[in-house]
């Protein structure tokens, strides 16, 4: 039968593939015959080895059935089969070497210390996610935030997590999961956040004005300048006085040092550590923070000295 087309095993042989590999592919729908033989036996068009070989090829990158039928549909299809396929090679690789510097930590770990650092890596996904840090996040947010600035404040606060981590960076990260799984904790952080002496804030507006705040903070710091009055601290307390439709006064700013006295509590202090060891430069938004209260306690009470 001279018609052009190939039987199963002459397919076979040009592809350098077994016939049960090309019946496979067919029953697959990766390599559909075009007839069949009067013996009822499938028949391959001229394109077929051509499409097997990019079966192969794609095979040998390890890519799904399904996602090598997809990249059989076209160019466009291709790259984003290969895209997939990239970004989940990424993923492995993510999750490799956090389980890589994770076994150096225990590894490298006293022997009466392995067991406690053990609990902590078993409570991390496999590649680890911030998803815990951000939820904990969002649960001090007030009701009707917005969402940019809600996301913009999240990018602040919630370290990155780096690709090839260190054993350190690993340790540090695990607990810093722990802190923030801990529902203890973020209770308090919510009724401290949240339980303002001076009554009910728009959130938009507060948020927007403590992240510039943040900002102009962090370059003092950076800076190394000294804590003291000035546009930095008065760009904060407007932030609440805007929110809450107080006017900046001495009072008002007694009031506020007041309120924010429990972002300087230990706990809440070893949050921006950890964050910082994970992802440095994260740890300045605490220490933007720490610069801004300090501040304003010089700014109520003229002293030189925290408490």
């Amino acid at each position: 039968m001279d018609d052009g087309t190939l039987t199963i095993g002459d397919l076979a042989r040009l592809g350098g593939v077994s016939v049960k590999t090309v019946r496979f592919y067919s029953d697959q729908g990766l390599l559909p015959a075009t007839d069949r033989s009067p013996g009822g036996h499938r028949r391959y068009g001229p394109g077929a080895p051509a499409r097997l070989r990019r079966i192969r090829e794609l095979r040998a990158l390890d890519l799904p059935l399904e996602e090598v039928a997809r990249a059989l549909e076209g160019d466009e299809a291709l790259s984003a089969a290969l895209a997939s396929r990239l970004a989940g090679v990424r993923e492995t690789l993510t999750a490799l070497r956090w389980q890589e510097a994770s076994l150096h930590a225990l590894a490298s770990a006293p022997p009466g210390e392995q067991p406690a650092l053990l609990r902590l890596f078993g409570g991390l996904s496999q590649p680890p996610s911030t998803d815990t840090v951000v939820a904990f996040w969002k649960s001090t947010c007030p009701v009707g935030l917005s969402a940019r600035t809600r996301d913009a404040f999240l990018d602040t606060v919630v370290p990155e997590l780096p690709p090839a981590p260190t054993p350190d960076q690993a340790v540090a990260y695990a607990r810093l999961h722990a802190y923030t799984s801990d529902l203890t904790f973020a209770a308090q952080v919510r009724r401290d956040q949240r339980g303002s002496a001076t009554g009910p804030c728009d959130g938009t507006p507060l948020y927007e004005g403590v992240l510039e705040a943040y900002a102009l903070a962090a370059s003092a710091v950076a800076a190394d300048r000294t804590p003291a009055p000035g546009c930095e601290l008065d760009a904060y307390v407007g932030a609440f006085g805007t929110s809450r439709g107080e006017r900046d006064t001495a009072g008002f700013r007694a009031t506020l040092l007041r309120e924010t006295a429990w972002t300087r509590q230990p706990r809440v202090t070893r949050y921006w550590s950890l964050a910082d060891e994970v992802s440095p430069g994260t740890g300045n938004t605490g220490a933007a923070l720490d610069w801004l209260l300090g501040a304003l306690e010089l700014s109520v009470t003229g002293a030189t000295d925290t408490p």
